[in-house]
């Protein structure tokens, strides 16, 4: 039971640098609610757990307002929009490198999940939950009717070595443009 909100703002003048092209600044806004909704029997509570993740960066002076390219926002994958390869959503284009077809990221994100965690009695370092998730990124504009939209089941263990994540994820909608990656996995520090 709970909720965190977190609020991060990042900035970058970077010295000696005449262009300015380098400068810019973030702002990214995390909202995580726990919510218990009802209790089944001996196994415990069937739970409410929403992430959301809000950003929006750009440059500072004279670089035409853009994020320098590393510092863009990305989505798909683990940890934004699960069912959809990690990093693949959003503006594509041309990279630095001249990769063509790449993601870019862009200078806005928009993430939502929204999961039910179910209790059981396998194990208790166990928990299992169906997940709807959605989101984006954008350069300069938002467009809603681009969000990209997956729903999947999720395993987290808490194993003696580090918690390990799975995720079945299928995208719903998927375009032309877009890459799906239908299982993810997933070693951490933390759960």
């Amino acid at each position: 039971t709970g909720q965190s909100h977190d609020m991060v703002a990042d900035i970058a003048i970077p010295y000696n640098d005449e262009d300015k092209t380098l400068a810019y600044y973030k702002v990214i806004y995390k909202n995580t609610i726990y919510q218990p909704l009802f209790h089944v029997g001996t196994m415990g509570d069937v739970i409410f757990l929403s992430k959301t993740s809000l950003g929006y960066g750009n440059g500072l002076g004279n670089q035409d307002d853009n994020l320098p390219w590393f510092r863009n926002f990305f989505a798909g994958g683990l940890g934004s929009v699960r069912g959809y390869e990690a990093n693949s959503l959003g503006p594509k284009g041309t990279l630095p490198s001249g990769a063509t077809g790449s993601p870019l990221g862009g200078n806005i994100l928009l993430a939502q999940s929204v999961n039910v965690i179910i209790p059981q009695n396998i194990n208790e370092d166990m928990r299992f939950a169906v997940f709807f998730d959605m989101g984006n990124v954008y350069d300069d504009h938002v467009a809603l009717s681009d969000l990209r939209y997956a729903a999947g089941v999720s395993l987290q263990w808490r194993t003696a070595v580090a918690p390990l994540v799975f995720n079945l994820g299928f995208p719903i909608h998927l375009r032309s443009e877009d890459n799906e990656d239908r299982f993810s996995f997933s070693i951490s520090a933390g759960a």
